[in-house]
């Protein structure tokens, strides 16, 4: 790494450290004008995202994954961050959980999107994102093509239901063939993701409910 480069990755979380504690560790409370100061362009192309701190946001990650993401944000390439000028905001829980489904399906054979492009303008577009690699990943190990996915309250996968995930799995609903099912997305201890799906109860009662469409009535004279 070039001297400046160097230079730039041990002085710049000084920087940012003073920041948040100047914005009572509130990302949005940094000034974008102190963010600008956080810019560098690195000797082999690459950028540092830091200088988008003011735009970072995240609900559910520890104080080390935060420190995670932000390391990686310091360092990136700009081809996988389509119109970087206009971000307006980057989900660090969704950053910092971007391998998670395309690691569960890599076993597929299938080369599957890589762009990390969480600068997110709208909830639907990284929902429907969501969407599409959870039912891809049930699918795989379904074995037949399903209906949507969503999350226990009959929601698709959104910011409000941290789409779909909860703590360290990912957890909701999917339709087949009339029938419900509940799905878990879930890590072992090795990092690999497997899929577990069973009848919901509702489907489960239908399903098994005795046919008393053919019993006689009772009670009647002959």
């Amino acid at each position: 790494m070039h001297s400046i480069d160097s230079q730039y990755q041990s002085q710049v979380f000084r920087s940012v450290n003073t920041l948040l504690q100047g914005a009572g560790g509130v990302f949005s409370r940094i000034p974008e004008t102190y963010a600008r100061h956080l810019a560098h362009d690195y000797s082999d192309g690459d950028i540092s995202l830091l200088s988008k701190i003011h735009t970072f946001e995240y609900s559910e990650l520890e104080p080390w994954q935060v420190d995670e993401v932000l390391h990686d944000l310091s360092k990136v390439s700009p081809e996988e961050w389509a119109e970087l000028d206009y971000i307006e905001s980057i989900d660090l829980d969704a950053y910092y959980n971007r391998d998670v489904i395309d690691d569960a399906m890599a076993s597929d054979g299938h080369t599957h999107e890589t762009s990390h492009d969480y600068g997110e303008k709208t909830d639907l577009e990284y929902g429907d994102k969501v969407h599409r690699l959870l039912k891809h990943a049930i699918e795989h190990a379904y074995g037949q093509p399903i209906g949507g996915v969503y999350s226990s309250g009959k929601k698709p996968p959104c910011k409000n239901n941290g789409y779909c995930r909860k703590n360290n799995k990912y957890v909701g609903q999917f339709d087949h063939d009339g029938k419900t099912f509940d799905f878990e997305l879930t890590p072992d201890e090795m990092g690999e993701w497997h899929v577990a799906y069973s009848l919901d109860k509702a489907s489960k009662d239908k399903l098994f409910k005795p046919d008393t469409s053919k019993t006689g009535s009772k009670g009647g004279k002959k």
